[in-house]
């Protein structure tokens, strides 16, 4: 390389002020004594560095190093009081915060609604134009005491609640508690708002809950004759009346409609109630209808009835099958006897009929068949058969069991006229049964308990046996309707029971039943004196259990409370007596309840029976005692009241072929078990025994067996185990849907007393604190949410302000230091969190993957489940009517109907009589007149 290719003129000035090594030094030098160009550069360096030196020294004055000085120390002060206000600052706001977060905290925390607690028990349908009787409670929830003296104001108000049309006032007494009763006006169906104000101290306490208004009625529906022939006209009747007092519900409006097997609309008709709630409407079946179950209905705005009716092609006999056995049940082995006699409808006995009877036992492990006989009628249209039942009819002579034994009997008289019927008896291996009811639906400890026991045989008949309780050292004998009573006090929540039963007829029977029993703290019995009154009457009730806490009663009538009371429980006994109001009729419950000392409540239900204190009596007067078919008579009817006087009303009426119910049974003349028995209510009472208000006169054996009846419709609801409420600590429970077992038997093959289930008759059950407390929850949840992001924002502002300051007070190699070492733990931390994180992931796969599968189980399982949907067909067109070519005046033997007489409506006069000419038809036959 020659010099001129590596100059170093970027090198000189370095030569010329020493600042190169020896080495570099020679290299520049021999360079330059080679090279023009840098030899030149080499030159004006020199010049440069020779003029620099001869330039004259000078330095700073003392002023400017003085004022130099101090701008360095104002400066240094001025950043180190930035840095102490900065830090001062920074400590204020943070204490500021810390006061405010730490007040919140304590606020939020310690935040409780007010003690007061109102309690509203009623319910949430009322009916209108009637007084409705509810229980208002003023409890203190810290103490648990009742608040007495308060003044409160119960009011109804309108719909959108601006105005009041019905109000009650009054003051809690000693319980704390208020019975008004509020009068509901005879206002339009609706909602309405229901508002109690209790001005306790403070500010007062509200209550606000909707309720409903509604016209309460029973609709009946009724037909002349429960079957129908294709072609023949179905004639109904509806007779609607107000729930509560049974007046007639009048000119309002009512639809009819009927629906054929396959759901379809084929007749629907408008009409409104007389004066006396009674409507009527005719539907005439065309000749080709389908055949079956026809249902029909009878709506009003507020309620709905039905009634099913048979149509189908049938032949009426010409004569009826009266059949006997000798036994109302059998045992097996036993012989049956039975006598069969045959009558035409108009008298005559059907002689030398040929007679067939068929004895099956379905179900039975042996043959079904028992026998299989024909016999022949005597001139009188009689004849007698038996046979025996095997004794081994359920495998072996030791089984026991049940069965159906059908016996069937077809009748042929000589023109070749067929009719059959059938009867139904019991086989069984135990004829004696004992039913155990105790008196309050469960034992109470610790007090004499009356239990209840029900002999009866097979075929429900009551049983008068002797009853043996060993374990007891007990013998007590039914009564002629089969029941006994004891008083025993159970110690325990179990009481086990062998009861031993033998009548006179040599029967005996063995049972173990097991009674339940509840909690000898909060447990009561209410004894009521009778179990059916008449209006008017006067029921005296005991209460007797542990505590001292009062119990609370409600009266109910059609769901509705309409009277309460409260009775003192002192030394585990109280007493009571309530007048019966002569407007109160039919089947009302009597609710009992109190609230312990935890405040959970203890609440009984059971069923009484009122009869009517005014009923109405029809006699019925006939101007011959037979008729010849074709002629005419007259019917004359009285109509009175309870006191045997004349009273205007109206009579519907029927007359219909009896041969119609030889071929099904049916009729009218249910309205006063339709209208006065709930059949909900009195299932327990059915279950064992078929009771009716009227029948037989009171005595004491009948009021032992209505006592014992009742007792089966007691619901009870005890206290349950504690649950957590909103604020953590032990409240009572809605325990009113919690089943309670009232008896176990010993043996499966005899059939368990069922328990029953305690329901609420409260269906307005509703409290203040509740919501309070729920509201106070709400607003400490959300406040404490609230200090708890102040939190969150407290610490990100340290954070901040530290790592400020960390710049500010701190060297810069000493911040770089710091960013290091939080980087490399980061770093390490990162590294030791992948493993973890992918196995984590790895296991949540899994996871998902079998949730996935598990899913899709249940996904098909609930499929499998949900029950196949029905479709309502469309309505068809309604089936054109038919019209009966209407008959001359003069006939021979052409007219035969089914239906003689209808009249839904035919009214007294004022002396209570009404007359009705009927003309017969052509038929030799009874007319049965309902």
């Amino acid at each position: 390389m020659s010099p001129s290719d590596n100059h170093v003129t970027d090198r000189v000035d370095d030569y010329v002020h020493g600042l190169l090594s020896p080495a570099e030094g020679r290299r520049i030098e021999e360079h330059c004594r080679q090279c023009t160009l840098c030899r030149g550069a080499l030159g004006r360096a020199r010049q440069r560095l020779e003029a620099l030196t001869q330039l004259p020294a000078q330095e700073a004055g003392e002023a400017l190093i003085h004022s130099t000085l101090r701008k360095i120390d104002e400066y240094r002060h001025r950043r180190q009081r930035l840095r102490r206000l900065l830090a001062l600052g920074l400590g204020v706001a943070t204490a500021a915060a810390l006061v405010v977060l730490i007040s919140g905290q304590i606020y939020y925390s310690g935040l409780k609604p007010s003690p007061v607690d109102l309690r509203l028990y009623g319910q949430r349908e009322l009916i209108t134009a009637t007084r409705a009787s509810m229980r208002i409670r003023l409890t203190d929830e810290g103490t648990g005491q009742p608040l007495a003296g308060v003044p409160v104001t119960i009011e109804l108000r309108s719909p959108g609640g601006d105005q009041v049309v019905s109000q009650e006032e009054f003051r809690t007494d000693e319980q704390g508690t208020g019975e008004p009763r509020l009068q509901i006006p005879d206002l339009a169906e609706g909602d309405y708002q229901l508002r109690i104000v209790a001005q306790t101290p403070g500010q007062p306490e509200i209550l606000t809950r909707s309720v409903t208004l509604r016209r309460a009625e029973k609709v009946m529906i009724s037909s002349d004759k429960p079957i129908y022939q294709p072609g023949q006209k179905i004639q109904l009747r509806a007779l609607a009346l107000r729930r509560a007092d049974l007046h007639p519900f009048a000119k309002q409006p009512l639809t009819f409609s009927i629906r054929d097997p396959k759901n379809n609309i084929i007749f629907k008709n408008e009409q409104q109630t007389s004066e006396f709630g009674i409507a009527a409407s005719a539907c005439a079946l065309a000749p080709e209808c389908l055949e079956g179950d026809y249902v029909i209905q009878c709506s009003t705005p507020q309620t709905s009835s039905s009634l099913t009716v048979k149509v189908f092609r049938y032949v009426l006999p010409k004569f009826k099958i009266d059949a006997t056995l000798d036994r109302p049940y059998y045992q097996p082995g036993e012989r049956v006897q039975g006598t069969i006699e045959a009558r035409y409808f108009f008298g005559k006995p059907v002689a030398g009929a040929s007679l067939a009877v068929v004895a099956v036992a379905p179900g039975t492990v042996a043959d079904p068949m028992l026998t299989q006989l024909r016999l022949r009628a005597d001139a009188e249209g009689k004849a007698k058969f038996d046979f025996r039942i095997p004794p081994t009819l359920f495998g072996r002579p030791q089984d026991s069991g049940d069965t159906r034994m059908v016996v069937r009997i077809t009748a042929t008289d000589t023109a070749g006229q067929t009719h059959d019927t059938q009867l139904t008896r019991v086989v069984t291996a135990h004829p004696l049964r004992v039913e155990a009811i105790a008196e309050g639906g469960t034992l109470v400890q610790g007090i004499p308990n009356r239990i209840y026991f029900f002999a009866s045989y097979a075929d429900g008949k009551p049983a008068h046996a002797t009853l043996t309780l060993p374990e007891h050292n007990q013998k007590v004998q039914t009564s002629p309707l089969g029941v006994a009573a004891v008083e025993i006090t159970p110690v325990g929540n179990n009481l086990a029971l062998t009861v031993q039963a033998a009548d006179d007829k040599g029967l005996k029977s063995e049972r173990t039943v097991t009674l339940a029993g509840g909690q000898p703290w909060s447990d009561f019995l209410f004894r009521t004196d009778k179990a059916v009154y008449k209006s008017g009457d006067t029921m005296h009730l005991t209460i007797l259990g542990g505590g001292q806490e009062p119990v609370f009663l409600d009266i109910l009538k059609d769901n509705q409370t309409v009277q309460t009371a409260v009775v003192d429980v002192k030394d585990g006994r109280g007493e009571h007596t309530i007048d019966l109001s002569p407007d109160w009729f039919g089947t009302m419950q009597l609710c009992a309840y109190r609230f312990d000392s935890r405040g959970w409540p203890v609440r009984k239900t059971r069923v009484f029976y009122v009869r009517q204190a005014s009923q109405l009596k029809v006699a019925v007067q006939k101007d011959q005692t037979e008729y010849r078919p074709g002629t005419t008579g007259k019917l004359t009817f009285h109509l009175k009241d309870r006191d045997n006087k004349p009273v205007r009303g109206a009579l519907s009426l029927a007359a219909v072929d009896e041969a119609v119910y030889a071929v099904n049974a049916g009729g009218l003349g249910l309205e006063q078990r339709f209208y006065l028995l709930e059949q909900e209510l009195l299932k327990p009472v059915y279950a064992i025994y078929p009771w009716s208000p009227e029948g037989g006169e009171p005595s004491e054996d009948r009021l032992l067996l209505e006592q014992a009846l009742f007792a089966r419709t007691t619901m009870f609801a005890g206290s349950p185990p504690p649950v957590r409420n909103v604020r953590g600590r032990s409240r009572g429970s809605d325990i009113m849907n919690e089943p309670v077992a009232v008896t176990r038997p010993s043996s499966a093959m005899e059939p368990p007393i069922q328990g029953v289930q305690g329901r609420n008759p409260h269906t307005l059950d509703a409290e203040t604190y509740l919501a309070k407390e729920q509201e106070v929850e709400r607003q400490r949840d959300l406040g404490l949410e609230r200090v708890k992001f102040g939190w969150l924002g407290l610490g990100m502002f340290v954070v901040v302000g530290a790592y400020l300051a960390l710049w500010l007070l701190c060297s810069l190699r000493t911040v770089l230091m710091m960013h290091g070492v939080c980087f490399l733990c980061l770093l390490g931390v990162g590294v030791l969190a992948v493993p973890v994180l992918w196995l984590g992931g790895v296991k949540q796969a899994a996871m998902m993957e079998r949730d996935a599968m598990g899913g899709a189980g249940a996904t098909e399982s609930r499929m499998m489940e949900l029950p196949a949907g029905r479709v309502d067909p469309e309505r068809a067109p309604p089936l054109a009517p038919t019209t009966p070519s209407s008959a001359s005046a003069a006939r021979v033997r052409e007219w035969f109907p089914e239906t003689l007489l209808w009249q839904p409506e035919l009214l007294t006069d004022p002396s209570g009589v009404a007359e009705r000419e009927l003309r017969f038809a052509d038929s030799i036959t009874s007319w049965r007149l309902t």
